[in-house]
């Protein structure tokens, strides 16, 4: 509990002591007051800073190093679900649900296969008119960062 009773002291840049009111926003390191209070009405702006992306892996969008391919990670149980499929992995208890198209995705990768490949399967079996390539480097990315699928190189043909 705060004794707010007695007056707080603090320095000033010259050295001097002096007493600031009991309640303000002076601290005793003689931090200043802040300059602008709230008026009613006013809206508080947000802070500019964006959040920082999260580091880890993921996949390019087609940079100048060729094709990416990717490839599940580790073994998977797959449970189907009404809404799609549930993973588990049993050494270390963890599950995952996936949606339809992130299912689609994740079963494709059984073997490596490129990104665009994947992207064309999806467009076909959706009978999409525009490519969902964007959205399905997102869903990879993402499914990269959880440890469902990894980077891989690309299959000897044979």
């Amino acid at each position: 509990m705060v004794d707010r009773s007695r007056p707080k002291t603090s320095k000033t840049s010259s050295g001097k002591l002096r007493a600031s009111k009991p309640g303000s926003r002076a601290s005793a390191a003689g931090a200043k007051p802040a300059s602008r209070s709230l008026k009613p009405g006013k809206a508080v702006k947000p802070s500019a800073k964006k959040p920082r992306p999260r580091k880890g892996p993921s996949v390019s969008s087609r940079s100048g190093k060729g094709e990416a391919y990717i490839e599940q990670a580790g073994e998977w149980q797959v449970i189907d679900i009404h809404d799609g499929i549930a993973l588990h992995d049993t050494a270390n208890t963890t599950m995952h649900y996936l949606n339809h198209i992130a299912a689609a995705v994740f079963l494709l990768c059984k073997q490596s296969i490129a990104i665009t490949t994947v992207s064309a399967i999806i467009q076909e079996q959706y009978e999409l008119d525009a490519s969902p390539e964007a959205a399905i480097r997102k869903t990879v990315n993402e499914m990269m960062r959880v440890g469902l699928l990894k980077a891989s190189k690309k299959p000897v043909a044979g």
